[in-house]
């Protein structure tokens, strides 16, 4: 664990959900807290004990009502517990706690769960942080409308009370600006995947990670769809804008922010990335006298238009400045579209770099996404053809960035490793044998176990990332040699071929790491990859170890279970 995760604040999050809407809720308290620097816990209440309540410091209860007030059934059990007339009044003195109920103003008991839930905290002895929030189904905009100013209220109470020490907390809302260093394009020019390897300066940020960490990234747009978005939409891109929370309730939790408009658009809307939800057209509507598009987007926006909204938008990709193109005559205020559009959201990246071979420095492996959508439209992905733009040495070439805490972690070097990584999925893997690397040339060092890396690209002379390191780890012993170097390079003969099946061909050696106590870690695309491997790894089992398929399903589950197989895979 990092010095920063480390001052990290328990936080836990428990849910009643019927309907899965109050889970969502949780989700999204939990994600929230752990980019405040929380160390947040999230679970339904019936899963917790709720006997431990005591134990906890600071508990967010979230909850829905149904019907005719009814609990949901995976909170009753705790319910239960906690109406027990032999529990002292004192039972939960100095529990810290907020609650927030969902429901429909519709029924009588509008709420009655978390109003509930709230008084009977109280009675046991709870100290509420703020005041319980409760969402509305019935609202225009759903219980949102209730929950952010609520949660912005939430996060600013909870940071007077529980500071960060000084010069902790870098995350989404206090980036660290990070210099980048170099931006090479690791495939060949022909190749048709652009893919970069980034190195930033991470200076006297104080920012620490260690390998199988993640870099989190905060793009910005790119020149030409921020200008583009300007002149649609008729924003001076030199004007200053003074942002204010829209409740007053909820300004307690930002002060006045002034900022020019640019900067806004090109930090905060998400203009030429993500698809517009349904009160995007909604909006458009509003801010249009041309009947016919009026009509047109009062329809997107309407239940009976859901499945060609989809078509129209969510299926091609459909951005909000090509909506704004689209619908020419819709020019909504700078204030509707602040509300309005999709954000900007960071990406996260696994560091490719150790901090004990580059300290001060974190490496990324990005690979440009770049389709076409059901219509045959070029689409780039923000984040990565932003990174792929951006010259060492300029002044724009700066990264907002944080770390976040992986869930990979490499064993003791005495450990063998068998690392999976097609495609960009290797990248972590740079980071671990560069650690072992940089450890075994230290005076003294014990000796470290070799590992075996499998990797898989389309060609070996076009898209064969870090080739070169690869070679130099198998040489100085952190990889085996030989055989610990595994490849599959998938275009370059007729049959394709990929890391699943040399997995299978190498069975023995894999077997033998195994009965020495190596951990297996798999990480890249989430489509078909990780099955694929899991059951070259149930081969494995059965052949060398004489298994039958049920046997090497469960002694691949227990692998998992004892944390000698990890995947860490994305979509």
């Amino acid at each position: 664990m990092t010095g920063e995760q480390s001052e990290r604040i328990p936080l836990l999050v428990l849910f009643g959900s019927q309907t899965g809407s109050a889970q969502d809720v949780a989700e999204r308290i939990g994600r929230e807290a752990k980019l405040r620097q929380y160390a947040p816990r999230v679970m339904a209440m019936d899963a917790f004990d709720v006997r431990l309540l005591p134990e906890e410091s600071l508990v967010i209860f979230v909850t829905s009502t149904t019907g005719q007030g009814e609990l949901p059934s995976n909170m009753k059990q705790s319910w239960r517990f906690l109406l027990r007339k032999n529990l002292p009044a004192d039972s939960l003195a100095g529990l810290a706690h907020a609650v927030f109920g969902l429901g429909d103003s519709g029924y009588v008991q509008y709420n009655v769960v978390a109003k509930k839930l709230t008084r009977r905290l109280a009675a046991l002895g709870g100290r509420a942080v703020i005041e319980q929030g409760l969402g509305d189904d019935q609202h225009p905009h759903g219980y949102e409308a209730a929950l952010d100013p609520w949660l912005a209220c939430l996060w600013a109470a909870l940071r007077t009370e529980y500071p960060l020490p000084p010069g902790a907390g870098y995350g989404p809302w206090r980036p660290y600006m990070a210099r980048v260093l170099k931006n090479e394009r690791i495939t060949a020019e022909d190749h048709f995947q652009d893919t970069r390897h980034i190195e930033v300066d991470l200076g006297d940020s104080g920012l620490a990670y260690q390998p199988g960490d993640l870099l989190a990234v905060f793009p910005q747009q790119r020149e030409s769809a921020l200008q583009d978005f300007l002149h649609r939409t008729r924003l001076d891109p030199d004007d200053w804008v003074r942002i204010q929370p829209a409740d007053p309730a909820a300004r307690v939790a930002s002060a006045d922010v002034e900022v020019r408009v640019a900067a806004l658009v090109a930090g905060v809307m998400d203009v030429a990335g993500a698809s517009p939800r349904r009160f995007f057209f909604e909006v458009l509507r509003c801010f249009t006298r041309d009947r016919a598009q009026a009509e047109r987007l009062a329809y997107f926006a309407s239940p009976a238009g859901r499945e060609d909204l989809s078509k129209y938008n969510e299926r091609e990709g459909r951005t909000a400045l090509e909506v704004l193109q689209d619908f020419e005559d819709a020019t909504p205020p700078l204030e509707w579209l602040l509300q309005a559009m999709p954000r900007l959201k960071p990406r996260y990246f696994s560091i490719a770099s150790s901090p004990r071979a580059h300290p001060g420095q974190a490496h990324i492996t990005a690979a440009v996404v770049e389709y076409a959508t059901p219509h045959r439209r070029r689409k780039l992905g923000v984040a990565t053809s932003w990174l792929a733009g951006l010259q060492p040495g300029s002044p724009e070439a700066r990264v907002p960035v944080w770390v976040e805490p992986g869930v990979m972690r490499p064993p003791d070097s005495d450990r063998p490793m068998v690392l999976i990584g097609p495609g960009t999925g290797v990248a972590p893997f740079r980071a671990f044998l560069e650690d072992r690397l940089a450890a075994s040339a230290q005076e003294g060092a014990a000796p470290v176990a070799p590992s075996y890396l499998y990797f898989g690209c389309r060609n070996e002379a076009k898209d064969f990332y870090y080739r070169s390191f690869w070679e130099l780890s198998q040489r100085s012993g952190v990889l085996a040699d030989p055989g610990g170097l595994v490849t599959a390079f998938s275009r370059d003969q007729a049959s394709k071929v990929y890391v699943s099946h040399r997995v299978r061909e190498t069975s023995a050696q894999l077997w033998a790491a195994l009965q020495q106590g190596a951990v297996v870690f798999v990480c890249g695309s989430a489509k078909k990859m990780p099955q694929d491997i899991a059951a070259a790894f149930e081969r494995v089992c059965m052949q060398e170890g004489g298994m039958t398929k049920a046997e090497a399903a469960k002694y691949m589950k227990q692998l998992e279970m004892k944390g000698r197989y990890i995947v860490e895979a994305w979509s």
